[in-house]
């Protein structure tokens, strides 16, 4: 089998050559299989919402395809260590989305057992198996990648200079490296860990500290060295697994295809 081509370097949109057979942010399988369920559901006299809205969205400012999520100046200006939501949805949208989870919700304790048998179904019409997933070996893959990188020479150069950088910022549990922050005395400042790091209002402290750590990223050639080395270790472990990646985003791409027809037989509007 000849070599995968390796998609063009964007350290703006930190896109990375596993990131095609990775999990995509927009769960095309995922919504597929809510809208069987509803038609499923709704045979054995349940009421079930669903909204195809996220089918044709593209990933909030915060995030990539891959759902790796992003930070820089401009970024941390913005929206401090939080993020934008994961999908770039209108305010109709996303409320049409909570008002989906909220009557969904409603029902879960009376009809939980038709509402797994139903999921079941749907996956498995889909071609999801129970705990496995096409894109599982590319995402464990891509762990694997990201922890080599982090230990490699220039990136812990970079991480040196960083500190030195962030060391008049006044953060006191100053981590020993950028991938540790926001630290958790900027956690616990604004909000819980087990909180959505989403929000209208951000601190200004927060926005001030992770400005400043993003400048110093910047600066301290952090954002340069963890890119490459995180690439170059991705390209090491595709290049090693490339038969079975290829094969395992063949069935993504099929699963995918059936997606699209599915959710538009059950929801004609859905893009």
């Amino acid at each position: 089998m000849p070599e995968p081509k390796l998609s063009a370097k964007n350290q703006a949109r930190w896109e990375l050559p596993l990131d095609r057979y990775s999990a995509q942010i927009v769960d095309l399988p995922g919504i597929a299989v809510r809208v069987m369920v509803q038609a499923c559901i709704e045979k054995r006299g349940w009421p079930w919402a669903v909204t195809t809205a996220e089918a044709g969205a593209k990933p909030g400012e915060s995030w990539n395809d891959a759902r790796q999520k992003l930070f820089s100046v401009a970024l941390a200006e913005k929206y401090g260590y939080g993020n934008s939501s994961e999908l770039d949805l209108s305010a109709p949208q996303q409320a049409e989305l909570r008002a989906v989870d909220k009557a969904n919700r409603e029902i879960d304790a009376d009809a939980d057992s038709d509402i797994d048998e139903c999921f079941s179904r749907g996956q498995k019409a889909i071609g999801l198996t129970p705990n496995a997933a096409p894109w599982d070996l590319a995402n464990s893959l891509a762990v694997q990648a990201y922890n080599a990188s982090l230990v490699t020479k220039p990136v812990l150069a970079a991480t040196a200079t960083w500190r030195k950088c962030m060391a008049g910022v006044g953060v006191p549990d100053l981590p020993r490296s950028p991938d540790l922050m926001p630290s958790p005395s900027m956690i616990g400042s604004g909000r819980g860990v087990d909180e959505p790091w989403t929000k209208d209002v951000v601190d200004p402290e927060e926005r001030r500290v992770a400005v400043a750590d993003a400048k110093c990223q910047e600066s301290s050639g952090y954002f340069d060295a963890a890119y490459t080395a995180e690439w170059d270790a991705e390209v090491k472990l595709l290049l090693e697994n490339a038969d079975e990646l290829e094969r395992y985003d063949k069935q993504m791409q099929a699963m995918n295809r059936k997606a699209r027809k599915v959710i538009a037989h059950y929801a004609p509007s859905a893009k």
